[in-house]
């Protein structure tokens, strides 16, 4: 039997300009993200735009990923009755969230202060 767990977060807690770009330049040279070939599979430059010039302190669109492990508890892996796990992950995580989210993205929107979100669950869409 095989188990792999992988953790990343990143607390920021920028007061001014300069501890922001002290967190961005963590954040390129020093994690995970910074290294070849890494568990996520993308590069510190995935977190923002890249259609458009821009350097790292500075980008018009910002992303984030949110990963949920597998399998669930009591299931061998994640083959192991997917459509059951995807499922429960849409009933006990996804769904929730997504409210959560469609809420946001109509207050940002009436609010109009040029701040908008963008969401997408392969999952719900899926459904």
């Amino acid at each position: 039997m095989f188990s792999f767990s992988l953790s990343f977060s990143v607390e920021v807690n920028a007061t001014d300009d300069t501890s922001l770009r002290s967190a961005i330049d963590h954040m390129y040279d020093h994690s995970i993200l910074s290294e070849a070939n890494n568990a996520l599979g993308v590069e510190p430059n995935w977190f923002f735009e890249q259609a458009k010039e821009h350097d790292r302190y500075t980008s018009y669109v910002v992303r984030t990923q949110i990963l949920l492990g597998s399998p669930l508890k009591g299931y061998n892996n994640w083959q192991d009755k997917k459509r059951e796990q995807i499922n429960t992950m849409k009933k006990i995580y996804l769904k929730p969230v997504e409210k959560i989210l469609q809420e946001t993205i109509k207050q940002w929107n009436q609010e109009d202060q040029g701040i908008h979100l963008l969401y997408y669950n392969r999952y719900l869409i899926r459904s």
